[in-house]
């Protein structure tokens, strides 16, 4: 029994050595789990800081892109009514018709246009317009070619031609369908 007796500390040395390290095994895999868990919020922690400064710099470069298109809209802001717009389209075509001796010999307004059109932001509105113009062939295609260089905003959808004899040169009446349009910018925007 004696035997027995000696072995009993070394058994319960043994077997608090073993409570011990199971208990130490059982902290380090909390521990190293809580770690884990740890680096990964502070990756995900730091992703969302990266992809915030990325957000910011973009937001940055929208404002200057969107300043710059502004800065370049100025000069077409000045119409900021159909009735300015059709105005500043009225003296460019005397102009080119001066220039290429074309006479213009109607601008109408249409009701609706016959061409399908794109959806154009809010801001910028439109009327659909006839222009009808009679002059030499070649004259009449640079006039048209032209027509959207005076400082207004206008799309040309489709040019008819009607021929007017055969003499040289050729004298055609041309129906140029279009939209004229105008910005309605906010004061400070145009700044």
């Amino acid at each position: 029994m004696s035997q027995h007796n000696h072995n009993l500390p070394k058994l319960i040395s043994l077997a608090l050595a073993i409570v011990t390290f199971a208990g130490s095994a059982a902290l380090m895999v909390r521990y190293q789990n809580a770690v884990g868990r740890s680096e990964i919020a502070s990756g995900l922690a730091y992703a969302a800081i990266q992809t915030e400064r990325h957000a910011s710099s973009d937001a940055s470069k929208l404002r200057r892109t969107e300043r710059a298109a502004l800065a370049s809209l100025r000069g077409y802001a000045t119409a900021s009514t159909i009735a300015d717009a059709s105005a500043a389209l009225l003296e460019h075509l005397e102009r080119l018709g001066k220039a290429y001796n074309v006479s213009i010999s109607g601008v109408d307004a249409s009701a609706a246009g016959a061409v399908a059109r794109a959806a154009v932001p809010d801001r910028l509105k439109g009327q659909d317009i006839v222009l009808r113009l009679r002059g030499a062939f070649r004259n009449v295609l640079l006039v048209e070619r032209r027509l959207s260089t005076g400082g207004t905003l206008l799309r040309v959808d489709a040019i008819d031609f009607e021929g007017a004899g055969t003499r040289h040169p050729i004298v055609v009446a041309s129906t140029v369908h279009a939209r004229l349009y105008y910005l309605e910018l906010r004061k400070e925007a145009v700044r």
